[in-house]
C-alpha cells in the first residue's frame, strides 16, 4: 500500500493537466478581454468619424 502511494505521489501528469488547463483558461480569458476592448476602440472611432461627418455636411 505504501509503494501504491508513493507511486501515486509521483504521478505528475495529473498536475501538469490541471496547470495546462489554468494556463488555458487564462489565455482564453485576456484573449477576450482584448477582442472587447479591441471592439469598443473600433465603434468609438466609427462613431467620431460618422459625428465629424454629419457636422461637415451640416
Amino acid at each position: 500500500m505504501f509503494e501504491t502511494l508513493k507511486t501515486l505521489y509521483k504521478d505528475e501528469d495529473a498536475v501538469a493537466t490541471v496547470e495546462y488547463a489554468l494556463l488555458l483558461a487564462l489565455l482564453l480569458a485576456a484573449l477576450v478581454f482584448t477582442w472587447r476592448g479591441f471592439g469598443c476602440s473600433v465603434r468609438t472611432v466609427i462613431w467620431r468619424a460618422s459625428n465629424a461627418f454629419d457636422v461637415a455636411g451640416g
